[in-house]
């Protein structure tokens, strides 16, 4: 996210006033991409990060402490022998570019022996995915390049230490305050046009405000909605609409709103946390927004949940691969196990030629290797040729015919359950799929995946893969602690389990499972026989309740808004209709050894509704549904 050009300036006035009269003391590096200067002043401690990486780039105020690592990084090296003892001199924004600047002047006053007249600065380039952060040194007005926090490799000027340093080039962007209407509508086209020719994947929006925020330089998208509301044109609408008298209006309207005194304001989430920030108080419909007193502190709670969403979205990505895995594996011994059970079911043909061997005459013939004979068994009496072992004769050919038979119709009821066991697993592991996708917690990533591992690991083993037999002289205990398995191996032990999803729509309390553990519990120890039970149809998710303790009858708008909870945690919640099973508690068993999530549905009706929720989640359910 790149704010736009007013909240730039007003966060660099914000650091500057901060900072005025302070000296760096320390300079420390917790990652590979995050720097932090501590500052110390007339009013105390300052604390200053300056982020490069492309997803989280930003510089402002902060009150976090950091752990730092016992080997710092080389940029930290350089940046303590460049920066620290150095007084903070001033903050400035480039006029053109997205780019922050902060000025620092030499440590000893100018006219001392061992005074130096250098300057230093530290520039933070906001600029997308070639966003970094430069150390530079000044001298006589020239800016050299000490070293970036970021390398940038492929950068199209040189970034070298000891080159000159020249601003980041943003081709194709637009000043906002220099732009004329013809300009506007020839970037118009061109960026019409560029993204016309790519593939359909890959397009940009063609809303008009979304054009507009990539024709012009510091102007987000909001803004750009702002002003062609307030020019009568429609945001949401085609860029066709901007020429001529429109293109004027729009742009007065824009030099309007960044001339007016910045006020930013956050866009907050449904929890209240801050997404992005605002130069002013925008009436968008269906925006809520909060004036912010601290750009800085803003910024740092914008990116915090940032962080916590790209850590959720790794470790869901991680769970992912690992279902995946487990899925795949199991479906490669799936096929390989069911091609062994149609060759084992061909037991009672080889029984059938044995019988054939038999009788013919003299049976302890040998020395052939194939016979032709009549098919007693078919009335059309085909005939069938039956291989043979030339060093055996008729009858030995028999007897080991009839043993393979025999050894077959054992396999066929081991691998008809052994493949039973794989399918269920199969669909536990889906299940888990879906639990992962929905899940808004890294704590229920870990338990979905524990979950998992313990239920795969609580099937029975084939014979031929069980452990040591109780006969056996070292016992299970002295046996030292078990090696984790695949599924196993990327995980750590999770924090205590939360309970399931709880909503509350007009007092009424919907609970929804995180995982098939809560599903049971849904059904057995949380629910009451007067509660409504939910499922979408025919496909895995999680069980959602309905509770009803004073056993009255629920609105519709409440049974529908469970509904949708139960099609929202499910995989056809994309679906622009989703069946979902209702039916009583009373109507809803867990018979017993069905596998976790199963359970049989005596009575009930479907409700088709469009996935969502209620709104936010609210704390841990009473009544001893928390784990």
């Amino acid at each position: 996210m790149i704010p736009d050009g007013p909240v730039l300036d007003a966060l660099a006035r914000e650091i500057d006033s901060a900072l005025r009269g302070c000296r760096v003391r320390r300079v420390h590096q917790p990652d590979p991409l995050t720097l932090i200067l501590r500052l110390w002043g007339p009013v105390g401690e300052r604390r200053l990060l300056a982020c490069a990486d492309p997803a989280e780039v930003r510089v402002h105020l902060t009150q976090v402490d950091r752990p730092n690592p016992k080997i710092p990084f080389p940029f930290c090296m350089l940046a303590r022998k460049h920066l620290e003892g150095r007084p903070f001199e001033e903050a400035s924004v480039h006029p053109a570019l997205p780019v922050i600047t902060l000025r620092f002047g030499p440590r000893a006053p100018v006219g001392r022996e061992d005074a130096s007249p250098e300057h230093v600065r530290l520039v933070v380039e906001w600029t997308g995915h070639a966003s970094t952060v430069a150390l530079l040194a000044e001298r006589e007005g020239v800016q050299r390049v000490l070293g970036l926090l970021r390398p940038l490799p492929r950068a199209q000027r040189d970034l070298s230490a000891g080159a000159p340093w020249t601003p980041p080039t943003r081709p194709g962007r637009l000043d906002p305050r220099t732009a004329s209407a013809a300009d506007l509508e020839e970037t118009i086209a061109r960026l019409t046009i560029h993204s016309s020719h790519r593939p359909a994947s890959q397009r940009g929006s063609t809303r008009t405000d979304r054009v507009l925020s990539r024709a012009f330089e510091g102007v987000g998208r909001r803004t750009a909605a702002e002003a062609l509301r307030r020019a009568g044109i429609d945001p949401e609408g085609p860029p066709s609409a901007m020429g001529g008298e429109a293109a004027a209006r729009f742009l007065s309207a824009l030099r309007e709103i960044l001339a007016a005194p910045c006020a930013p304001h956050a866009v907050l989430d449904e929890e209240g946390t801050p997404l992005e920030i605002l130069p002013g108080p925008f009436p968008e419909p269906g925006l809520r927004l909060r004036p912010v007193p601290s750009i800085s502190e803003a910024l740092e709670r914008v990116h915090a949940r940032q962080g916590r969403m790209a850590r959720l979205d790794a470790r869901r990505a991680e769970v992912i691969r690992l279902i995946g895995r487990q899925c795949a594996h199991r479906e490669t011994k799936l096929a390989r196990q069911r091609g062994e059970l149609e060759e084992a079911r061909l037991g009672h043909r080889r029984r059938v030629l044995a019988d054939l061997l038999l009788a013919q005459r003299n049976p302890n013939r040998r020395g052939e290797t194939s016979i032709d004979v009549t098919d007693l068994h078919d009335s059309s009496l085909p005939r069938v040729t039956i291989p043979l072992d030339p060093a055996l004769s008729l009858a030995e050919n028999a007897a080991r015919l009839y043993q393979r038979a025999k050894k077959s119709a054992r396999a066929v009821g081991l691998l008809s359950r052994i493949i039973a066991q794989g399918e269920e697993e199969i669909r536990l592991i889906e299940d888990a799929r879906v639990h992962a996708l929905a899940a808004e917690e890294i704590g229920s990533l870990d338990r979905i995946a524990l979950r998992l591992r313990e239920s795969l690991g609580a099937h029975p083993r084939s014979p031929a893969k069980q452990g040591p037999r109780s006969s056996d002289k070292t016992s299970p205990a002295k046996q030292g602690p078990r090696a984790p398995d695949k599924a196993g191996a990327a995980l750590q032990k999770p924090a205590a389990a939360t309970g399931p999803r709880r909503f509350v729509v007009d007092g009424w309390e919907i609970l929804a499972g995180r995982h098939s553990r809560d599903n049971d519990r849904i059904v057995t120890a949380w629910g009451r026989p007067e509660d409504l039970w939910f499922h979408a149809r025919n496909v895995p998710g999680a069980h959602v309740l309905l509770r009803n303790p004073a056993r009255m009858e629920p609105p519709a708008s409440v049974v529908e808004a469970a509904a949708r909870v139960a099609a929202y945690y499910s995989p056809a919640r994309e679906e622009a209709g989703v069946d979902v099973i209702v039916a009583a508690l009373r109507h809803v068993r867990k018979r017993k050894g069905l596998a976790a999530g199963q359970v049989e549905v005596t009575q009930g009706r479907t409700l088709r509704v469009r996935a969502g929720l209620p709104g936010p989640e609210v704390g841990a359910p009473g009544n001893g549904a928390g784990e």
